[in-house]
């Protein structure tokens, strides 16, 4: 996925959309402000909206709820991607020139004012599909980021903290699926555990 976005003046939002969890909206709010670069933290403050009016504009609101104001740590690889990210916007800035809105977000539109969520959404899904990577949306990214998380142990008290879930609850209805593979991948486990022999004639042959 790397290759399929990275070059786009978008790409740094939807790779860090995937490795912190954001809603859509809320990658879209963000401001440069928001960064603790010191501390490699990144602060959700806002969440952008646009009312399905005609003619309406994206807005900053607050957060979803108050669990959604939080801090998410950033990796060193994340730092630099902004970092790069950072650079390529005052290319942009300068090229704007007196067009140029200065509202210290993150990913603005080429004239510094928000970027529409529909425009946004839209360029990705284009961009997935030139690489053949399917169809997959912006909100997307977040539901792979909690799936994996959840899949690799997380607490998911930790992993709703990520998420910005009012409850753990929510969390675990939404991401964490009961199937028979993962109820066999168990049943097996115990067996195991308890020692239960196992039968002779279902072990692989030698080939």
């Amino acid at each position: 996925m790397v290759g399929a976005v990275g070059e786009h003046r978008l790409g740094a939002m939807w790779l860090l959309s995937l490795a912190t969890a954001l809603r859509p909206g809320e990658a879209l709010a963000l401001k440069w402000e928001d960064i603790d670069w010191e501390n490699a933290r990144l602060h959700v403050r806002h969440s952008l909206w646009r009312p399905r009016a005609k003619g309406s504009v994206p807005v900053l609101t607050p957060p979803k709820n108050a669990t959604s104001n939080r801090v998410l740590p950033l990796s060193p690889a994340l730092l630099f991607l902004l970092k790069r990210h950072k650079a390529r916007q005052a290319a942009e800035r300068l090229a704007a020139g007196n067009l140029w809105q200065d509202n210290g977000l993150i990913f603005p539109r080429p004239d510094g004012t928000l970027t529409d969520p529909d425009s946004a959404a839209n360029a990705f899904k284009s961009l997935l599909k030139r690489a053949g990577l399917g169809h997959l949306t912006p909100h997307g990214l977040r539901h792979t980021a909690a799936t994996t998380l959840i899949r690799a142990g997380i607490d998911p008290a930790h992993v709703a903290a990520q998420l910005g879930h009012s409850s753990v609850t929510t969390t675990l209805e939404t991401y964490v699926k009961t199937s028979e593979d993962r109820l066999r991948d168990g049943a097996d486990l115990l067996a195991s555990i308890i020692g239960l022999p196992s039968d002779p004639s279902t072990r692989s042959q030698p080939g």
